[in-house]
Formats: C-alpha cells, structure tokens, sequence
C-alpha cells in the first residue's frame, strides 16, 4: 500500500511537469498536434509500467515500453522541425502537410497498438510472480564443479581467433579497432568468417552459469574476460550486439541474483546510456569518413541521431502507411523473413523484410533501408487489424515470462534472458527478424551445454557428482 501511494505521488507529479512540457511545447510547434498526442502516449506507458507491471523492472512490458519511447520523442522532435521529417520521409517526397497528416496518424495508431499490447499482457499479469528459485540437479552440481575447466578452452580458442583475424585484415588488434567502421568489407575482403567469435562468448555464458550455481560473487576475471568479449564484439562493428551481450548477462545476473537487483538495475541503465554515447561517436566517425572535415561542416548530432530516424520512430512508420493499405497486406509473410534470411540466404535466396520492400521503392542504395518496428511490421502484413495482433504479441510474451520464472530451470532462464534482450527489447525499434540475434546469442551456448551434458553422461556413476 505505501509503495501505491508512492508511485501515485510520482506518477501525479511527473504528469504535472509534463503538461507544463507539453503545453510549451505545443504554443511553440511549427506541426501541432504532434506534442499532444505524445504526452498521451508517455501517460499510458508510464502509468502501464509503474501500476500494472507488479514491480517487476526486468520484463517484457518494461523493456517494450523503454523502447516504444522512440514514438513519443519523435512526436516531441517533429513538432518542432519545421518540416524536416527525417531523411527516409525525404526520399519519399511527401509534401509537408502530407507528411503532418501522416506523422498525427501515426502517432494516434501507435498510442492504439500499445493499449491493446498491454491489454494481452494484462491478462497473464494477475499475479505477482515468485522469485525465480534455481533447482539444482546432478548436472547443474558438475557444471558448478568444472565450469571453470569448460569455459577456459572456448575463451582460449576464440581469444586466439580474434587476435588472428585482427593481425589478418589489419596490423593487429589497435589496428582493427580503429578500422572497425569498414570492418565488413575487411572481412569479405578477405573471406575470413567470425563464427568463432561466438565460441568466447559461450565461454562467458558457462563462466557465469557456474558462478551462479556456486553462490559465488562475479570475480574481477570474469568482469575482464567479459569485457574483452564486449571488445571482440565491438570490433566488428555491430553496437546493438555488443550492447545486447552484456546486457544478456546482466539481466540473467539480475532475474536469478535478488540481493544484487538495485546494483545492476544501475549498471543495466548506465550501458543504456553508454550505447547511445557509442552510437553517436559511430555517427561521428561515419560523417567524418564521407566528408572528411567536422569543424568546418554543418554536422548537427542533435538532427542526425533523433529527427533522422535513429532514435525517433516515426518516420518509419508514416513511410509504412504511405506504402501500404488493406489492398497490399502481407497476410504474415514477413514473420518468416528471419528464417528467410538466415537459412534461404545459403541457399541463394535473397534477404527480406518490409524495411527491404520500402528501400527498394524509395530509398538510393547510398543509404539503409528504415527499419519498420514491431508496429509498422504489423500494419504492412494486417493492415488495420494490426492491434489485434499486438494484444497477442502481449499475451505471449506474459505468458513466457511467468512460464519461465516458475521453471526453476536455470538454462531456460539464460536463453529467456537473451530472447527478453536480442528480441523483446530490440523489437518495437526494428522487426521480428531481430529473432536472429535471440538465436545467434543463445543456440550455441545451449548446444555446448548439450554437448557438455553428454561428456557428464560418459563419467560413471559413481565418480559423478
């Protein structure tokens, strides 16, 4: 009761300073409506996560919601851009009350598709859940014993592949990281394959598996060893996935270790924060090398990371609306495009997704095609039945959550944990051919971990533990 009231004391004072916020924001817009309809849609995801989340920080709901903030900036950002609507809603060519009339339809579909999300989500969210308690089994009591001895040769090897692909395309490690923009075209260059890459971080994983079913405190060496994986990562030029695997960890260190909850909630905001520092030294760097001069140019972060889609998610959508309607729908094809593009793409197949569909209309090849979020994804494949879909997309990932919390399986909750980070996370920005990542972070640690179940197996049963 005195935690309801405390959130009712925030949630009222916060609503206060947004409307001053808003109001100001409103008298000065150059496209109204826009700071409106986004202080409604902040209303609804601030009052879904502080009353209807039952105290749970780490979950679905709050990392869909932490993410769906990009409709609310952008509504914010462009009702004050003075008709720039970002580069995608640029190429389309959309006058500037199209574009108004698309970004306030928007931004109406986006505050309808939330509610019913929660609504789904509400359904399973009845109950608080229990704290996930671990059930040790003789497996779990050998990999407690000889996790150390399981992960020092994944580390090893590819700790050793790394330094080799660095001396390979470059002049060693230093080297590699400065050129990591052009890192892609090193490797193709090259024909060298970073599959490897994944055997450290598995190394990782089953470090962190070990500590935790020991009971034991994270070991600087493992912090080390964690962040040179981070390093590796970094080096190939991917930010998300270098966030997303620290992330993985943290949010599995958090779901399994109660005592150590505020410290990592605290670390899990700052990388937060971090990535999007990282992401603007990469738009930093990416100017730099087209134009070779910063002093001297017009560069504007403010514009190029927020209005220019990085951050803000609208335009993509309006993009969306523009492109397709109930005579063009989809009827669920994309939802398979990740299967598409990392199984057909052996086969010579080409890769596929709506961002692909609307590059190929409108944007020149000089540039990447806009991701179409969770949202625009939905209106491109059912059209005005989108929300529907959205209340399931709530339902299930409730339903996981609580599936998996009252498991007491210790591996489930790693790969749960990676899925909540590689997929949920990332999906209200992207699409759902961002179940790559959930798959490309988890499957091959829980195939080593099968493998190392087998080796258990051959110990006779007397010398197991």
């Amino acid at each position: 009761m005195k935690s309801f009231k405390l959130k009712g004391i925030l949630f009222i004072s916060a609503l206060l300073l947004l409307t001053v916020f808003t109001i100001y924001f409103e008298v000065h817009a150059t496209s109204h409506y826009l700071s409106l309809l986004s202080f409604i849609l902040l209303i609804i995801i601030g009052f879904s996560v502080l009353f209807l989340n039952n105290n749970e920080l780490v979950s679905p709901l709050s990392f869909f919601s932490a993410m769906y903030f990009g409709y609310v900036i952008g509504g914010y950002y462009y009702s004050q851009s003075n008709g720039y609507f970002g580069k995608f809603i640029g190429f389309v060519n959309l006058s500037v009350i199209e574009s108004e009339r698309y970004l306030i339809i928007a931004l109406i579909f986006s505050i309808v598709c939330y509610v019913f999300f929660v609504l789904g989500y509400c359904i399973n969210n009845t109950k608080k859940v229990p704290l996930f308690d671990v059930k040790q089994s003789s497996f779990t009591l050998f990999l407690k014993d000889y996790y150390l001895l399981l992960s020092i040769p994944l580390l090893a090897i590819g700790l050793i592949y790394w330094v080799w692909v660095s001396n390979t395309i470059a002049d060693g490690i230093l080297d590699s990281l400065i050129l990591f923009q052009v890192f892609p075209h090193l490797i193709e260059e090259h024909k060298i394959s970073t599959a490897p890459y994944l055997l450290y971080y598995s190394g990782v994983y089953v470090w962190l598996l070990g500590m935790v079913l020991s009971n034991k405190k994270v070991s600087s060496a493992f912090l080390i060893a964690s962040f040179i994986g981070f390093v590796i990562s970094l080096s190939t030029a991917r930010i998300t996935i270098s966030v997303t695997y620290i992330l993985a960890q943290l949010v599995f260190y958090y779901l399994v270790c109660f005592e150590s909850r505020r410290r990592v909630l605290i670390i899990i905001i700052s990388l937060i924060v971090c990535a999007f520092v990282v992401f603007f030294l990469r738009e930093l760097s990416n100017y730099y090398y087209l134009h070779n001069d910063i002093q001297g140019s017009n560069f504007d972060a403010f514009r190029s990371i927020v209005g220019g889609g990085n951050v803000t998610d609208l335009q993509q959508l309006v993009i969306i609306f523009y492109s397709f309607d109930y005579n063009n729908v989809l009827l669920g094809e994309t939802y398979l495009d990740w299967l598409r593009n990392s199984i057909g793409v052996l086969l010579g197949m080409e890769p596929s997704s709506v961002g692909l569909i609307v590059s190929k209309k409108y944007v020149p090849s000089s540039s990447g095609a806009p991701t179409p979020g969770a949202i625009g994804e939905a209106y491109a494949n059912f059209s005005l039945a989108a929300p529907i879909f959205m209340f399931y997309v709530g339902y299930i990932f409730s339903y996981l959550h609580r599936v998996v919390l009252r498991s007491s399986n210790i591996f489930m909750l790693f790969a749960y944990s990676t899925f909540l980070v590689c997929f949920v996370f990332m999906y209200p920005k992207v699409d759902s051919t961002m179940i790559t990542n959930f798959f490309w972070g988890s499957v091959p640690t829980l195939i080593l971990l099968s493998f190392y179940y087998w080796l258990y197996l051959l110990i006779p049963k007397k010398q197991r533990c």
